[in-house]
């Protein structure tokens, strides 16, 4: 049983360590009439993340093209809210903390 307890241990040690993640963030809505496109990317409570802006720029840019438009500029910031919230043991988050944010920019199709 001893042993069992140190394995539990070590695997939840590991766990909440965060293991590096790259993410690209991705359109969550836009509008061709508006000429304005918003990316965004979810980040866990647990999770060590590297943004990859760059790579999401791009496809911004790509979307940006098909609408007629030559470049793409982002806004000045971005925002964050709380997508959920921890709930204990039921989720491994302590009560009151944000156990999931989503991380959001906008942008605008320029010529």
């Amino acid at each position: 049983m001893q042993k069992f307890s140190i394995i539990a241990l070590a695997l939840c040690l590991s766990a909440c360590a965060g293991t590096p993640i790259t993410k690209v963030p991705v359109a969550i809505s836009g509008s061709k009439a508006d000429a304005n496109i918003r990316l965004a990317y979810e980040e866990g409570f647990h999770e060590d993340v590297t943004v990859n802006w760059a790579e999401g720029e791009a496809n911004a840019l790509k979307r940006c093209q098909a609408w007629g438009y030559s470049r793409v500029e982002s806004f000045a910031g971005g925002s964050r809210s709380c997508l959920e919230r921890g709930r204990g043991i039921f989720n491994g988050v302590p009560v009151g903390q944000c156990a999931n944010w989503q991380h959001v920019k906008d942008f605008q199709c320029a010529d």
